[in-house]
C-alpha cells in the first residue's frame, strides 16, 4: 500500500482539506488599506 502522496496528489489533498475545514468557520472579515505615495528627487 502507498503511504506518500504525489506532488500533485497531495495538492489536490490539501484544496480538498481546506475548503471542508472552511465550511465550519465563520466568514473571514478582509481589510484592505492603499497607500499611496511620492518622493521628490
Amino acid at each position: 500500500m502507498q503511504t506518500t502522496l504525489q506532488y500533485n496528489q497531495q495538492q489536490v489533498y490539501d484544496i480538498i482539506v481546506k475548503r471542508f475545514i472552511a465550511v465550519f468557520y465563520e466568514d473571514c472579515i478582509v481589510a484592505n488599506t492603499t497607500v499611496l505615495g511620492s518622493a521628490a528627487k
